[in-house]
């Protein structure tokens, strides 16, 4: 299992809804189905967080990323 968390170094345009260039990208390959869903819904939840969208900008070192998403799970919970 592994997720992998790409900074672009030139933004893509993907057309997405929000008209923003993509400039991180995330793999997620996990052989479970329920897991892949389960990671996916938190990240989706990560990325409805504007702090959590501005803070990727700055790519972050793998640590600083796994504490931040860790902080907001905790924040879910309260």
């Amino acid at each position: 299992p592994m997720v992998v968390t790409c900074f672009l170094k030139h933004p893509v345009d993907y057309h997405a809804f929000d008209k923003q260039p993509v400039s991180t990208l995330f793999f997620i390959l996990f052989p479970e189905l329920k897991f892949h869903l389960h990671l996916l819904s938190s990240l989706s939840f990560c990325l409805r967080n504007k702090q959590f969208s501005e803070f990727l900008k700055t790519c972050p070192e793998q640590s600083e990323l796994i504490e931040q998403i860790d902080t907001l799970q905790l924040a879910e919970k309260v």
